[in-house]
């Protein structure tokens, strides 16, 4: 059985001269492909020295959220949201849309970290699936995205038209009252 010697790959956490550990990268998407990635090995692998496994891990512990260890995973994940390496929460955001439960305060949590980065932007925005009234409320409520920046201004402009894209006029309204309040930057109004 190949499982125990891939699940020790993962386990490795040494890296080479330029930080990576190849080997557990591709032990866990091995262990994906053969139905394997136990909440054990991903949850190691969650807590690499090497931020490519970091990602990873995030990426292959989709599988998990389909299952009862979900809530675990949702947490871990949302840990994660605070990482220090922009690909490893940009990957966050990506795998929050596949949760289910709160994970606006995670992609909150790195939309605000990279305000001017439109690619961690877009990963934010296509998992908040009907969620962007409430990403909204949470970025004008908080002082950080007060200061004017093209690319926030960009954001509330994106997640305001995606509102409107739903058709719901009570959400519509919701959106109208908000941005009468707001005294910042007028674009995305």
């Amino acid at each position: 059985d190949v499982v125990p010697a891939l699940v020790g790959l993962v386990k490795n956490d040494s890296v080479d001269e330029i930080g990576l550990n190849v080997g557990a990268i591709h032990a866990l998407w091995t262990l994906d492909g053969l139905g394997h990635p136990d909440q054990a090995t991903i949850f190691t692998a969650l807590k690499a020295k090497d931020p490519k496994v970091r990602a990873n891990a995030v990426r292959v512990s989709e599988t998990l959220l389909k299952t009862k260890a979900a809530p675990e995973v949702l947490t871990a994940l949302l840990t994660l949201a605070k990482d220090p390496e922009v690909e490893v929460q940009r990957q966050v955001a990506y795998t929050l849309g596949e949760a289910n439960g709160d994970i606006l305060s995670g992609l909150t949590t790195i939309l605000l970290q990279n305000r001017d980065n439109a690619i961690v932007r877009d990963a934010v925005v296509t998992s908040l699936a009907g969620r962007e009234l409430e990403m909204i409320e949470r970025l004008v409520a908080d002082a950080s995205w007060q200061t004017s920046s093209p690319t926030g201004t960009e954001t509330l402009g994106i997640l305001s038209r995606a509102v409107f894209l739903e058709g719901k006029s009570d959400r519509i309204t919701r959106l109208l009252d908000l941005a009468a309040t707001q005294n910042g930057p007028t674009l995305w109004r």
